[in-house]
């Protein structure tokens, strides 16, 4: 398929043809012109249709005949609405006289790209020579290849100039790309995934579709330097169709940080705006409109947002001489957008609101997020039942690491040792590659670049990619600069020194995901001490910590340059592993606290109880962890221990009934004034008894058949789990090529479905369990969530008391025995991944919640949900898997992490798969995290 397509009227075939020739002796050969190959019209549309995936520039030869032409005018359309690049090739004499229909036609052209006027090399027999005009010529041909118009060169980062002075090498070390132009010059290996994303841009704008288009990927995918150097750069250039602002982050001040992002993009046409002040124009409108009851917008106070929105656009189109432009936002690390809980977060969220419902100018949006940060945004009460367009970034492949390696070495004059690139791909990890990459090339360029070539043994003598940070860490926390080449020493440094690195980064610069990863917090500078402020500038002049803003009046920010560093720096890892529990119970708490306040601070929000409650507090009390803590974690923590003592005070009532019960004195000992008290503990004991009276009786799986329910409280009852028997047999476990044949030996039950929230609340009635938040998901039949698995295992203990039957998770090999019923494949059913959907919920169709259980396909042994909707916790520690034969394996005897099993609603399929497994702390909870339970049956059912 040709990525070049040249619409043309028939009238100017001749000129048609010299454009194609001066596009082939310049190196673009994949050319598709209709003259050559079908009519024009609808045919040509639906070629371009058919197409698609490999088009990207559409070159149109505006002739008088042209804009006559509604065929001609059509194909403009057609591939305007699909989001291709479209370059104008002018050829109309201003003397000529045009009717009103092709002024029009000719004004939306000029309206989406400036193009190019070939009138200069237009000779006066009517024949046209693009090489007459040599400047024309050549800015046609870099454009041309910015636009990726040569399937060699694709979107040709060599279309932008280099900059020795704002880019000295060609590596950005641990920190993204920016979105200069310099930037983009060095850029390689990204013009597929560059192409698709402009594509879609382009397509939205045409369609006046508002949604932000949502940049995801996994840490380390290279997102932000996909938005900076391959989209900005592009668009810039895109006029007078576009009007890209400089990229930003919300950070601590995300209001600042957008009014920064205008100001700079205001330098960028000679006009200058100090940010101080557009931040507070902006805030000063925001807070006029803001009405005082939870700083809720009414429709009147939305408008005078937009219209203060409208107006810092208007200035900006006008002194960018684009009048008709669409302004493009660009956030990145959008995740950081819900954790500025002051008003510059909740005036930003309202001008981004107002950018998406504008209907007076063009506005798009493009956010960067990390994948599993994604559900998080969405739920957040500034961004609820956000619509958006999504774009997953994979990993860059390793057959690729050379183009990102050599090309832009290249641009600087110096060679790269084959060698060297085949031992940099043997090193790379599967994850975060790319920055652990430039930032080897960096110190690489550094040390050895002035010779002309980098080898292997270069690579070798700075300790290989794994050593490197290690090294550079280590230099800058002693104190040698970067430029200082002597040994690190040998001796141990004081203990103080310890001491103070680990108070600096941890948890200042530390904070735990959902995932329980470590990643990297923004810190206001001015919290930090003089001397920890000196520590963190080596580390910045080392590139690995980024300061920014330093200018302000409070010094701005600080954060760790990539969560890279986190792993690859022992001494870091050793400062964070104590504090580990603490940054999960932090974490914890923020998660909690935000979603009980988001909820309007009910009690049915409160989890924090026992345990957990008496971690959180201790934070409140810690000298590095308690500034911390918020207004709003503060309250949380008030209204949970008043909560936690109310329920305290019921269990002892509870336990009071029931002596009372014992001794028969229910009525007889007990005054009328207490009677309704005295009923309703009564109730609640008769509910307990009666309810799973099965205790006393007969076990309900006697004489049941391998694959029949049973419960053991009352039949079709809500409040205790329904059970499937399930055989006994051998099956292979694990990932394909780590498999071991593993034999079930004794039949056992398994819960139908995952336990869900009607089963958890007959635990908190009784006072077995504590409480569980939705996060707004909704409650009734849909799957518990925000349980640990000490939580799961309280459940297990308390249902096993109630009936008298032995209740417990499954180990993991039960799990996956019960998950692939019978299966060898991926998945517990035909079809693979394009039968997902059916059997289910997950990233691709959850709408970013859980959902009732059993509302999918069963598999074999009529269990439910074994894929998706949330993580199951099985009681194993997590480990790798014992080799051999086994049978009835129990996993490692100890750890850290418990094991997790079957994927939840936000993940990708690869996530679902049967032998797919993650781990946790056990005190872990979450909104993807619940169970499931299994039951030991000592009776003998049917064969």
């Amino acid at each position: 398929m040709a990525v070049l397509f040249i619409s043309h009227s028939s009238k100017d075939d001749q000129l048609a043809s010299e454009i194609g020739g001066w596009l082939k002796s310049n190196g673009f050969n994949d050319i598709f012109i209709d003259q050559e190959s079908i009519a024009g019209g609808d045919k040509w549309a639906e070629e371009l249709k058919r197409s698609a995936s490999a088009c990207r520039v559409v070159i149109f030869i505006v002739t008088p005949n042209w804009l006559a032409s509604a065929e001609c005018f059509g194909e403009f359309k057609a591939a305007w609405y699909m989001g291709k690049r479209l370059i104008p090739l002018f050829l109309v004499d201003p003397a000529i006289q045009l009717d009103a229909e092709s002024q029009q036609r000719l004004s939306q052209v000029y309206g989406e790209d400036q193009g190019l006027d070939l009138l200069p090399c237009l000779g006066s027999d009517g024949t046209l020579d693009l090489n007459a005009n040599e400047s024309l010529a050549n800015n046609f041909k870099i454009g041309l290849q910015a636009a990726g118009a040569n399937t060699r060169v694709g979107l040709d980062p060599e279309a932008f100039a280099i900059d020795k002075a704002l880019r000295p090498t060609p590596f950005p070390g641990l920190a993204s790309f920016g979105d200069d132009d310099a930037d983009a010059a060095l850029f390689f290996g990204r013009s597929r995934e560059i192409g698709a994303v402009l594509e879609d841009l382009r397509s939205m704008r045409a369609l006046n579709d508002h949604r932000p288009l949502v940049i995801q990927g996994a840490s380390g995918a290279g997102k932000s330097s996909l938005l900076k150097a391959g989209i900005i750069p592009r668009l810039r250039r895109e006029t007078p169709a576009w009007l890209p602002l400089r990229a930003f982050r919300p950070g601590a001040d995300p209001l600042l940080n957008f009014a920064e992002a205008l100001a700079c993009t205001y330098e960028d046409f000679q006009h200058g705006e100090a940010s101080g002040f557009i931040r507070n124009r902006l805030l000063d409108a925001w807070q006029k409109a803001a009405k005082e009851d939870n700083k809720r917008l009414t429709q009147q106070g939305r408008e005078r947002v937009e219209a203060a929105l409208e107006a810092e656009g208007c200035k900006l189109r006008e002194v960018a001489n684009r009048p008709g432009a669409s302004i493009l936002i660009s956030v990145d690390q959008a995740e950081e957008l819900t954790r500025a809980d002051d008003d510059s977060g909740e005036a930003l969220a309202e001008y981004l609101r107002a950018a998406l419902m504008s209907e007076q100018s063009p506005w798009q949006l493009v956010f960067t997020i990390r994948t599993d940060s994604f559900p998080e945004l969405q739920r957040h009460r500034r961004f609820q039942d956000l619509e958006a367009r999504g774009y997953d970034l994979r990993a860059l492949p390793v057959f690729r690491f050379n183009d990102v390696i050599e090309d832009p070495a290249k641009r600087y004059g110096v060679e790269i040792d084959p060698v060297m690139i085949d031992s940099l791909m043997e090193d790379a990890p599967q994850t975060d590659a790319l920055p652990l990459l430039a930032f080897v090339m960096q110190r690489l360029w550094q040390q050895f670049g002035k010779s002309g070539k980098l080898t292997a043994d270069d690579y070798k003598a700075v300790g290989g990619l794994t050593g490197l940070i290690e090294n550079a860490a280590e230099r800058a926390w002693r104190g040698i600069e970067s430029e200082q080449d002597v040994p690190l020493p040998a001796q141990e440094p004081a203990k103080r020194l310890n001491d103070l690195g680990a108070a600096t980064f941890v948890p200042p610069l530390a904070q735990i995901n959902d995932q329980g990863a470590t990643i990297r917090r923004v810190s206001k500078w001015h919290e930090f001490s003089d001397e920890q402020q000196e520590l963190l500038s080596r580390f910045d002049r080392w590139r690995l910590v980024v300061r920014k803003g330093a200018e302000a009046s409070d010094g701005g920010t600080v954060e760790v340059a990539h969560e890279a560093l986190f792993r690859e720096w022992s001494r870091l890892k050793d400062w964070l592993e104590p504090e580990r529990s603490r940054l999960e119970a932090l974490r914890g708490l923020q998660v909690a606290a935000n979603a009980w306040h988001r909820h309007g601070r009910k009690a049915d929000y409160l989890t924090h109880f026992d345990q957990r409650l008496a971690e959180a507090n201790e934070l409140a009390v810690h000298e590095r962890f308690q500034n911390r803590l918020g207004d709003t974690e503060k309250d949380y923590l008030v209204a949970s221990s008043e909560a936690a003592q109310r329920l305290k005070n019921r269990r002892r009532r509870t336990q009071a009934v029931f002596g009372i019960l014992a001794l028969g004195l229910v009525t007889a000992g007990l005054g009328w004034a207490n009677r309704p008290w005295v009923e309703a503990e009564y109730n609640r004991a008769k509910y307990a008894l009666v309810h799973y009276s099965k205790v006393f009786g007969k076990d309900a799986a006697v004489g049941l058949e391998l694959g029949q329910t049973f419960q053991d409280c009352t039949q079709g009852s809500n409040d205790c789990p329904e059970m499937v028997i399930i055989p006994a047999g051998r099956f292979m476990m694990g990932e394909r090529g780590e498999q071991r044949e593993v034999t079930i030996t004794k039949r056992f039950a398994v819960s139908k479905f995952e336990v869900t929230f009607d089963q958890w609340s007959a635990c908190v009635a009784y006072g077995g369990c504590s409480p569980a938040g939705d996060r707004g998901f909704g409650k009734g039949r849909r799957p518990v969530i925000n349980v640990s698995w000490n939580d799961a295992q309280r459940y297990a203990r308390w249902l096993s008391r109630m009936t008298g039957k032995t209740y417990r998770l499954l180990t993991e090999a039960e799990w996956e025995y019960a998950a692939r019923a019978g299966t060898t494949g991926d998945f517990s059913f035909e079809g693979g991944e394009e039968k997902l959907g059916e059997y289910a919920w997950y990233g691709a169709n959850s709408y970013s919640k859980t959902h009732p259980v059993g509302d999918k396909k069963p598999n074999a042994f009529s269990l439910y949900d074994m894929h998706g909707n949330v993580w199951e916790w099985v009681n194993d520690w997590y480990g790798p898997y014992e080799s051999g034969s086994r049978a009835d394996p129990q996993g490692p005897k100890s750890g850290r992490r418990r094991v997790y099993r079957g994927g939840g609603w936000y993940d990708t399929a690869g996530d679902l798969r049967s032998a797919d497994r993650d781990g946790h702390v056990p005190d872990t909870r979450s909104f993807v995290l619940g169970f499931r339970l299994a039951r030991t049956l000592y009776v003998k059912v049917g064969t």
